[in-house]
């Protein structure tokens, strides 16, 4: 079983994608912290460029395409790049959590985020695209263990 947790920054994917491998007894791996195991920071990478920086995220995610009973907590970002969310739907069971922008605002500009800065026209120009791939999730004022809660009851479907 391979699922990918999808969905705008600072939403929730590392600690409901923590919660659920749990859960489902699967390794969690989050594509952000592979990146920097590569040896610089996201920070960094974002200092070279974002294209530069989805590059590397293309090749972790080329490295997990194979592995298998994994939860993967996909960046922000992660289904905007070239063909990338057909990809990561031809290879996981996506669950893409969804909350207004209301919600994510004091969580994303106290971060140290690169795309900090922009983030509410991020969040305007992404909405559409997570709104097409994979189930829906709806995270607004919820804690993470029902967040998980609701994953798992989609998966009996």
């Amino acid at each position: 079983m391979k699922i990918a947790l999808a969905g705008f920054m600072a939403v929730g994917k590392s600690t409901i994608g923590r919660i659920l491998a749990q859960e489902l007894g699967l390794r969690f791996v989050d594509l952000d912290v592979e990146i920097e195991k590569l040896g610089q920071s996201i920070p960094e990478l974002f200092t070279l460029g974002e294209h530069h920086f989805r590059e590397k995220e293309q090749e972790i995610l080329l490295q997990l395409r194979d592995t298998s009973a994994i939860v993967l907590a996909l960046g922000g970002g992660s289904l905007h790049f070239g063909t990338t969310s057909q990809w990561i739907e031809d290879y996981f069971q996506v669950y893409t959590l969804q909350s207004s922008w209301e919600s994510l605002e004091k969580r994303i500009l106290a971060s140290k985020r690169p795309l900090a800065v922009n983030a509410k026209g991020l969040f305007e120009q992404r909405r559409e695209i997570y709104s097409q791939v994979g189930q829906q999730i709806d995270v607004e004022n919820k804690s993470p263990q029902e967040c998980t809660a609701i994953i798992l009851e989609h998966m009996k479907c």
